[in-house]
């Protein structure tokens, strides 16, 4: 109903997370089929946010892909592998998450959206700056790190999104708009023009 009441586009699930040794892997995938049949009756999509890799994205089991429109990869939840304890969701990250999704995965690439950061992380893996707040306090825009705080700046966002451009995937999206800026040093205004033109996009 809130749906149909401002017309959104459709409905995105952040379950956190299926245990795919628990009833919870099996009930996500009727949960999913339910929702994606009602929602394809009335031309509305069905979409979630999982895991970045790992254990824990094993809850999500490949029978559910076909009652997906596509899957948001939240690469910059959970750390995978030891730099990334400290670096938060470098590009080493973004092509590790691919990999696994797109190769072990079997997810399709025209499902798999990568999901891209805003915020910054400061020691282990506690919640940073917003991108905003960190230019604001005098970090740069084309660095990644700045007083203890790990974040994605303007060349990193770049080359993220010619990854997913690359591995032809469905597209990027972010957590989260309100930590982004409304000048020349924009996230957001980085992942247009770079995608900019391209099918689909």
């Amino acid at each position: 109903t809130y749906m149909q009441t401002y017309h959104f586009n459709g409905i995105d699930l952040d379950w956190e997370y299926p245990d795919e040794n628990h009833r919870s892997a099996d009930d996500y995938i009727q949960l999913c089929k339910s929702l994606y049949i009602q929602l394809h009756t009335q031309n509305k999509e069905l979409t979630a946010a999982v895991v970045s890799a790992g254990k824990k994205a094993y809850g999500i089991k490949e029978e559910v892909y076909k009652y997906m429109d596509w899957l948001n990869i939240m690469v910059y939840d959970g750390d995978y592998g030891p730099q990334e304890i400290k670096h938060h969701s470098p590009y080493s990250m973004a092509v590790a998450c691919l990999d696994f999704w797109l190769n072990e995965r079997k997810l399709p690439a025209n499902k798999c959206v990568l999901g891209l950061p805003f915020y910054a992380k400061k020691g282990q893996g506690n919640f940073g700056f917003s991108y905003k707040k960190l230019l604001e306090a005098g970090a740069s825009s084309l660095d990644d790190y700045w007083n203890g705080h790990y974040y994605n700046g303007k060349i990193t966002i770049a080359n993220k999104t010619k990854l997913a451009l690359d591995k032809k995937c469905a597209g990027v999206m972010v957590w989260e708009m309100s930590h982004d800026t409304n000048d020349d040093n924009s996230l957001f205004k980085v992942i247009h023009q770079v995608s900019k033109g391209k099918k689909g996009w």
